[in-house]
């Protein structure tokens, strides 16, 4: 099932950039694909991307294959990495939870952790993303009050 999110703006429907939930589906199949590869890519190649689902071993496997192979089809290039274990998702652990509440606290944003913990797997990834004091602090703003997760 794919999951956009209402923060990435415009890019749910231009597929510009890889969109947060892909990026999750690639770390948990380890694949690491370029934004110029992605770009590369015809439309109905990237929403095959988006649209595939990764809830165990064998679809992050199937879902590996599936990136590399059109990847190479469009002429791009998608390097096989260390896939992330499911069971040791940094997003879904504690220290993820405690690295958003710190970048939040910074923001003056108090984090609400039974939220977080509630939400489902693409949320808790987006939030550690975005929680990169590198990224934008007002798409975490908007992650933030789009997941609902501030007291």
């Amino acid at each position: 099932m794919a999951r956009t999110f209402l923060f990435e703006g415009d890019n749910n429907q231009t597929l510009e950039w890889i969109p947060l939930d892909v990026r999750r589906k690639l770390d948990l199949a380890g694949v690491k694909l370029s934004l110029a590869a992605w770009q590369q890519m015809a439309r109905t190649h990237r929403e095959e991307l988006i649209a595939a689902d990764v809830q165990s071993h064998a679809d992050a496997e199937r879902y590996r294959d599936l990136a590399v192979r059109l990847a190479d089809v469009a002429g791009g290039k998608a390097e096989v990495i260390v896939p992330v274990p499911f069971d040791e998702r940094p997003w879904s652990k504690d220290a993820a939870l405690h690295e958003l509440e710190a970048r939040a606290r910074v923001l003056s944003i108090a984090i609400d952790p039974t939220r977080v913990r509630a939400l489902d797997d693409a949320g808790r990834y987006a939030l550690l993303r975005l929680c990169d004091p590198r990224k934008s602090e007002d798409k975490l703003r908007a992650a933030i009050a789009e997941l609902d997760v501030a007291f």
